[in-house]
């Protein structure tokens, strides 16, 4: 399963079942490094169990955000001019102390 197909598995459970999903995947981690992980953070264990989900979506999801802004970016950035580009990388060359 990729990680988007993932995602839109988790996104259809109901909340009960997230929190039974976050709590198997960290109850699956050693407990006495979740244990010191959630004293550095200062949080609770409980609260490391609730938002464990959103964590794990977070950092498979970020993906497809840059994906989804690259696409709109590369539709409505205007064609480079590449006189204009150059001229501006001279004129900083120029004033920059070397």
């Amino acid at each position: 399963m990729n990680p988007k197909e993932l995602r839109d598995a988790t996104l259809a459970l109901t909340p009960e079942e997230r929190a039974r999903l976050a709590h198997d995947l960290l109850r699956s981690l050693d407990a006495r490094a979740a244990e010191r992980f959630a004293k550095r953070v200062r949080r609770s264990r409980s609260h490391l169990y609730a938002e464990a989900p959103a964590e794990f979506l977070s950092w498979h999801s970020a993906d497809e955000v840059t994906e989804a802004m690259n696409k709109v970016v590369d539709q409505v950035s205007p064609p480079k001019d590449q006189h204009f580009t150059s001229e501006v990388t001279r004129r900083t060359i120029r004033r920059t102390e070397w």
